[in-house]
């Protein structure tokens, strides 16, 4: 059955399809896709789960259709996952009608889903994916929206969607950005992490990496060799924010606020929502909370949507001009 890793089947490692890529059920009309990567979907020593998810929206008047969440890594060679993704279109009888990016870092791929779903509109908020992949931008059924104007489709159809605006990368990101690209000119960029809200399941994604869940006794959602932690450490990042049984912000340095407002009104606004479960990106599905899931998310976003800025460990700085 391919490889696994705790307890649960994964699709692709690090860009290799070692099963079928079959969507598996986790809720009535939502199911999911898992595949292990390194940061930025390249393959290195830093591997972390990364799972797609499939909507299935039912819109007040017309066909039922598809939306997919992040785009898993792709194995062209093996045709995956788009072979699950068509056999899923097959059962359900909905087609893929939207594909959407969760974050600024999941744009990779997005080009091989919009060539092998033509009929499917590849949707990203505007900012950094069109900065760092003007190429993609440049696809016919690809485009950009401003962050607090997402398709109105979705929310009619039962799937709300927001940017959390007012974030960009912070220095220790930048840092990282510089040594690994090895460019010394490299300029920060802002950050448009992207949550959903399903309502009629009342699930909704923690949203990016500016902040995580990580379920009780699964912390190892990255693997990570001790010399890769000693180097990463210089940079000022690691990852002992992630506390297993709590949602928590990243911290040293990953992320600084640009814009309070819009910020503020992100936060403000994911809180207005009628949600009670949560459904991570990153964790699995059958390990996320099917309650309680406010409890786990209002300490991250009550200081934001309050403008208690000295209580969150993001510092503040100035987006440069472009």
């Amino acid at each position: 059955m391919g490889s696994t890793f705790s307890g649960e089947e994964i699709c692709m490692d690090m860009g290799q399809a070692t099963t079928d890529c079959v969507p598996r059920t986790v809720a009535p009309d939502v199911w999911t896709q898992c595949a292990r990567h390194g940061p930025g979907q390249r393959k290195g020593p830093l591997s972390v789960t990364n799972r797609s998810i499939i909507y299935r929206l039912h819109p007040p008047q017309g066909e039922a259709f598809l939306v997919l969440l992040n785009g898993l890594w792709v194995d062209l060679d093996g045709d995956q996952p788009f072979r699950g993704l068509r056999a899923l279109e097959q059962e359900t009888g909905a087609r893929l009608r939207f594909i959407l990016s969760p974050g600024a870092s999941h744009h990779v791929s997005l080009a091989h889903y919009a060539r092998a779903f033509p009929e499917a509109q590849v949707w990203v908020a505007a900012g950094r994916i069109r900065r760092m992949n003007p190429e993609l931008l440049a696809l016919d059924n690809v485009h950009d929206y401003p962050i607090e104007a997402p398709p109105p489709e979705l929310a009619q159809a039962g799937l709300l969607v927001q940017v959390v605006g007012g974030l960009m990368e912070g220095p220790a990101t930048v840092k990282a950005q510089r040594f690994a690209a090895g460019v010394k000119g490299y300029v920060c960029n802002a950050t448009e992490p992207l949550m959903v809200c399903h309502v009629p399941t009342g699930a909704v994604t923690s949203g990016g990496h500016q902040w995580w869940f990580v379920p009780d006794g699964h912390d190892n959602v990255f693997t990570l060799p001790l010399v890769l932690k000693w180097m990463l450490s210089l940079f000022g990042l690691g990852f002992g924010y992630m506390a297993p049984g709590r949602v928590a912000c990243e911290t040293n340095h990953s992320y600084a606020i640009h814009d309070r407002a819009a910020l503020q009104r992100s936060a403000q606004q994911v809180l207005a929502w009628d949600f009670d479960a949560l459904l991570d990106l990153h964790a699995q599905p059958n390990t996320c909370p099917s309650s309680g899931a406010r409890a786990l998310l209002e300490p991250v976003l009550r200081p934001i949507a309050a403008g208690d800025w000295g209580a969150l460990p993001w510092g503040e700085s100035t987006l440069p001009g472009r």
